[in-house]
């Protein structure tokens, strides 16, 4: 045999070698994208059956896939969520994806028009943009971040529409919280919110944003609206609200502190409000009606003095408590021989029960 013969027969074998090795990778694949769809179509089931046994129904027209090799697209035609005292009728579809490379991170999408009930309340949403990412760990769903753009929320109140410039929301873990002990972090930012003519204070009707984070603790898991609230009050479940900032119109405020429910199912708890120049507050409890006129300028002089400035932040700020308590929420000014100012009233979460 010539030696001349010998690198064309080992380029050859090298050519078999690697034709073999990308074929053997395309079957894999191929059988991991069935694989996976199968997985789906499973957990869906498994999921129906779940949410079946809290009293929950999830139902849909149709299941397609998508995406094949190396992507599964599912989309859920008409998804509903039925509860004994709700429900969520979503937009025509709800379509979500993931890469075969990280088939535990998961992109939904679901733009368009959806319904929610609670209760007596009904509520219509249209969002342009409607997006969420899911991260699948150990003990099931790990962290949902949610992402609403460009949304309009039809109040049951007649012709009444909110309306949204984006709204971020995230929650981690995802899952029932059994004990006192179990807890889930979240976090909410809203933009440009435009609130509804019923809904606007002394401040105006444009929140410019609302920023939230905190963790909620206790027995809570799906059923019966007036039910798992009585048994999260009664389980001591709480609500840390670590940061919530605002900024609404003139007025700029930071809070933090801890809510509850009382037998009643009305919210109660403290808050520690840091209010940035409180003139725009004061003016706006005056024009409100909350203050007599004259106060709003008469407090501001008086809290003048109190005022500090702080670290990296403007303006001079001033430490002002509130209180939730007997289903009313009272400003506490920190001013001798000034009653506390009651902001509104706090009606049961389901004032139609008795209990």
């Amino acid at each position: 045999m010539s030696t001349h013969q010998k690198p064309g027969r080992l380029r050859r074998r090298l050519s078999w070698i690697f034709g073999s090795l990308v074929a053997l990778i395309l079957v894999a694949v191929s059988a991991t994208w069935w694989v996976a769809r199968d997985q789906i179509e499973t957990a869906l089931q498994r999921t129906q059956a779940d949410l079946a046994a809290d009293g929950v129904t999830l139902d849909y027209s149709a299941l397609g896939f998508s995406g094949f090799p190396l992507q599964m697209e599912a989309k859920l035609e008409r998804p509903t969520l039925t509860w004994p005292d709700g429900s969520w009728q979503g937009p025509p579809a709800v379509s979500g994806a993931a890469w075969l490379t990280d088939p535990l991170s998961l992109a939904f999408s679901a733009p368009g028009d959806g319904r929610l009930r609670i209760g007596p309340q009904d509520l219509t949403i249209d969002s342009g943009q409607a997006d969420a990412q899911v991260r699948i760990g150990d003990q099931g769903l790990d962290t949902v971040a949610v992402l609403l753009g460009n949304a309009r929320i039809a109040l049951p109140q007649g012709d009444e529409v909110l309306g949204l410039g984006t709204a971020e929301a995230a929650v981690a873990p995802v899952r029932p919280l059994r004990s006192a002990t179990e807890s889930s972090s979240f976090t909410l930012l809203l933009r440009d919110l435009r609130l509804p003519a019923a809904a606007a204070s002394g401040l105006g009707a444009d929140l410019q944003s609302l920023d939230l984070a905190g963790r909620i603790s206790g027995p809570l898991f799906p059923g019966a609206g007036p039910v798992m609230a009585r048994i999260w009050q009664e389980g001591g479940g709480s609500l840390a609200l670590e940061r919530l900032d605002i900024v609404w119109g003139a007025l700029r405020m930071e809070a933090s502190g801890l809510l509850g429910l009382d037998q009643a199912l009305r919210p109660q708890g403290s808050l520690n409000l840091e209010v940035a120049d409180p003139d725009a507050l004061l003016k706006a409890l005056e024009r409100s009606g909350q203050l007599q006129p004259g106060l709003a300028e008469r407090y501001s002089g008086l809290l003048a003095g109190l005022a500090r400035p702080r670290d990296g932040l403007s303006g001079r700020w001033v430490a002002i408590p509130l209180e939730l308590r007997d289903g009313r929420a009272f400003l506490d000014l920190p001013i001798p021989f000034v009653p506390d100012i009651e902001l509104a009233r706090l009606p049961p979460l389901f004032p139609s029960q008795s209990f």
